[in-house]
């Protein structure tokens, strides 16, 4: 598997899981400085890599307002690397969207070392990713 998919199954993950166990601070998930050291001689073209914070109306947030981080990756060589992920601060969830095949995207989550699969989906905007998100939390807190 290539750096790139290291860093959006296993290191963001894994920093993810140390934050909710209070071992690091937000910002080490909000900025790629923390990353970059992790992943040293990685061949990861950081300057691709853009983290926003959104807070609970899909709106640009300052880090103690954020309930949503939202990573885009460098672009996508092969399946299943990631375009996009989204830590929900709230729902303490990462999920990615993932590469698969014949232009067929798929949102997936990890959960320590446990990949789920929440289906197929299209192309789409991180933004529009960051609201499919928001709206999986929702469903899942109003079962019908």
């Amino acid at each position: 598997m290539s750096d790139n998919y290291s860093l959006e199954y296993k290191v963001i993950p894994n920093l993810f899981a140390q934050y909710t166990q209070k071992k690091i601070p937000l910002n080490m998930l909000a900025k790629t400085t923390f990353m970059q050291m992790i992943m040293m001689g990685k061949k990861i073209c950081w300057s691709k890599i853009k983290i926003d914070l959104y807070d609970e109306q899909i709106q640009t947030a300052a880090p103690d307002g954020c309930r949503f981080i939202a990573y885009t990756f460098p672009p996508v060589k092969e399946a299943p690397e990631a375009k996009w992920g989204v830590i929900d601060l709230k729902e303490k969830k990462y999920y990615t969207f993932e590469a698969g095949s014949d232009d067929t995207w798929f949102i997936g989550s990890m959960e320590g070392n446990i990949h789920k699969n929440y289906g197929t989906s299209n192309d789409m905007s991180k933004t529009e990713f960051v609201e499919y998100v928001k709206k999986l939390s929702q469903d899942k807190s109003n079962p019908a």
